[in-house]
This record gives C-alpha cells, sequence and structure tokens, in this order.
C-alpha cells in the first residue's frame, strides 16, 4: 500500500518584459495590474484537488486523480456564495464551459464545493494549501465524506467525531477522543498508534491516507484499504470553548448533504439565533433565491457539549453534533459543520455545512 505524494498546483502569472533582474508588470485586459494580483490556494479531497482563487476574480482547479482541470471567473452573491463561472476545462468528468459551481470560502481556512466532476457524489471540501504546521495544536473533527457501508447506529468500529493533538516536532497527531451517536454521544475507545508521516509544501504522506494540513487545519482522506473508514474524509478545526449557544448567531452560506434524497447534495442559506438553525435551499443558477426544496430548522441543545467547540442538537428529531469556531484561523468568520443520523433513516449521515457571510 503506498500514498502516492501529490504536487502542489502552482499558479504561473507572466506578462510585461524581464530586463537586468527587473520584473516590469503589465495591465490587463480588464485593467488590473497583474502584479497587484493576490491568490489564495486550497488543496483537499473530493478526489484530489488543488485550487487558486485570485483577487482579480478567476479561478483556476487541478484534480490530480482524474487528470481534470477547471478555470473560469467568479462572484460573490449576496448570500455568501462563491459563483464560480467555466470557461474552460479538461478531463473526461470535467463540468463544460458556462457551467455555474457552487462553492463557500472561509478565507485562510477552507473551502466547500458542490460536487465539480460529474463522477464525485460528495461534498469537495478543502484547507488553505501550502504550509505545514510549525507548532502544536488541538483540533475537533468530524466525517465529512463516506462510504457506502457507513451505518451511523454502529458505534462498534469507529467513530464520528472527536479532538485530537498534533505534535510539529515529530510531524505527528493522535486522537485524544473519540465519540458516537448511541447512547447520548458515548465517548469510544480504539487503540492506535500516532498517525506519523512526512509533511512538504502542506501535504503529509502517509500508508494510510491524504491529509491536506494548514496550520490549525486539516482535511484527511482515508486510503487505508482494511480501515472500516476508507474511502471516507473528515475535516477539523481549531478546538476552542463557545462559551454560549449565541456564539455562532449570524447568516451563513453552505451545503446540505441527504443520504436518504434523490438529489443528495443542496447549496443553501441559514441562519443561527440562539440555539435555532434554520436553513432554506437556493437555486443551483444564481445562488441566491430560494427554490422550496429544503427547509426546515436544527434545534442546538448543549453548547461545549461532549467537548468544548462541539455542540449537541436535533434535526427532525434525530441527533446532530456541530463543531464550530468563531473567527476560525483569524478570518474574520464563524465555520458550523455538522453531521447527524438522518430523520429518515438514522443509519445515513445528513450534514450541514456553513461559512458565516
Amino acid at each position: 500500500m503506498e500514498t502516492q505524494m501529490k504536487n502542489n498546483l502552482s499558479l504561473l502569472i507572466s506578462c510585461g518584459a524581464l530586463a537586468i533582474g527587473l520584473a516590469v508588470g503589465c495591465t490587463t485586459s480588464s485593467g488590473t495590474t497583474a502584479s497587484s494580483v493576490t491568490s489564495r490556494t486550497y488543496a483537499g479531497a473530493g478526489s484530489d484537488w488543488r485550487w487558486t482563487l485570485s483577487s482579480d476574480g478567476t479561478f483556476s482547479a487541478t484534480e490530480d486523480d482524474s487528470s481534470s482541470s477547471v478555470s473560469g471567473t467568479y462572484t460573490t452573491t449576496s448570500t455568501g456564495f462563491i459563483k464560480a463561472t467555466v470557461s474552460s476545462s479538461s478531463g473526461a468528468h470535467a463540468p463544460a464551459a458556462g457551467t455555474v459551481l457552487a462553492g463557500v470560502e472561509i478565507p485562510g481556512f477552507a473551502t466547500l464545493w458542490s460536487p465539480i466532476l460529474d463522477n464525485e457524489t460528495q461534498i469537495v471540501g478543502t484547507i488553505a494549501g501550502g504550509t505545514c504546521p510549525t507548532s502544536d495544536f488541538t483540533d475537533n473533527y468530524l466525517y465529512m465524506q463516506f462510504n457506502s457501508s457507513i451505518d451511523l447506529t454502529d458505534d462498534s468500529q469507529r467513530e464520528y467525531f472527536g479532538t485530537f493533538t498534533w505534535t510539529a516536532s515529530s510531524t505527528s497527531g493522535v486522537p485524544v477522543s473519540r465519540y458516537g451517536f448511541e447512547n447520548n454521544y458515548e465517548s469510544l475507545s480504539f487503540s492506535s498508534p500516532p498517525v506519523t508521516g512526512t509533511c512538504s509544501s502542506g501535504i503529509l504522506t502517509t500508508t494510510s491516507f491524504n491529509a491536506y494540513l494548514a496550520p490549525g487545519a486539516a482535511f484527511v482522506k482515508v486510503t487505508e484499504p482494511a480501515s472500516p473508514t476508507v474511502g471516507d474524509g473528515l475535516v477539523a478545526m481549531p478546538a476552542a470553548s463557545l462559551g454560549s449557544l449565541s456564539a455562532i448567531d449570524g447568516e451563513y452560506a453552505g451545503f446540505i448533504y441527504d443520504a436518504n434524497s434523490a438529489t443528495k447534495i443542496r447549496p443553501i442559506k441559514a441562519t443561527a439565533s440562539s440555539g435555532s438553525l434554520s436553513v432554506a435551499s437556493v437555486s443551483t443558477t444564481d445562488l441566491v433565491t430560494e427554490n422550496g426544496a429544503v427547509t426546515g430548522t436544527a434545534t442546538l441543545t448543549a453548547v461545549d457539549s461532549p467537548s468544548a467547540g462541539f455542540i449537541k442538537g436535533t434535526v427532525g428529531g434525530a441527533k446532530v453534533i456541530c463543531m464550530a469556531a468563531a473567527n476560525v484561523l483569524s478570518s474574520g468568520k464563524t465555520a458550523v459543520y455538522c453531521l447527524g443520523q438522518n430523520p429518515a433513516d438514522h443509519t445515513k449521515p445528513y450534514m450541514i455545512v456553513l461559512g458565516s457571510k
């Protein structure tokens, strides 16, 4: 078993001339000086994505496993979504020119995307890319991609959320708590050695998974064939006390994943207010207009439970756990990621993943 190290996506901007060691900038057709363009890079797993969002309103992305590439332009909607329009693409499963891609960015922390390739069936999660952690941190995590055999009523082989610590000096991480949904979010005990590997440009290489790291955050895709979580992906954010349910009050953009629905993933807008999280799906074309396909409310009941940064709640009578971080990684934004048992079938997953406007 081997995990092949992936190369980071590099954005190369070339214009003007180079003379006697001096780079001379030029002005683009939109009037932007190329030397003033800044970029944010992200890496993570649908399969294996690298994204670049630039300040001139352009984006580019590659997916290594399918040798796909996508580029185009983007705007930010009044509801807080990235509305990305494809200009060009390559690869058998890539979207056609003119396709609108729905995304949410929490700058410097993460992006979330609805499926991009026509063979993707999960929410695509990425983490700010390019830098390996140089200091220790403690993160909460939960699963946001799932293999077909998942059963959220079975806590015997795996956890569904927990907390881990990262030690920079040894390039290793270890879970310190793991939880399931049954028996009031029971604490689980699974023995496992520390996860170690080689980190380069924000990518940790091991024999068991692809790990995309940022200082204080992570996205992990399990590739170990013998693991009960093979094919699953988990996302992590800083573990810190929220103090009260009102700590996450505000308006959000994000996605709902309903494993029991024919259309499993939909863009949604949401409002959190003192323990009530109301959601409404929006048009996949303009990412603004409510379309009535999904409306509902999650009831959040216990903050910093079962540990700091988690929130217990219910959706349609089914259990849900949210992890949240305000001003996550100094982004000025709040991230709220929720995983629960599906109201229609408790064995299946139900997710709400959000970034504040």
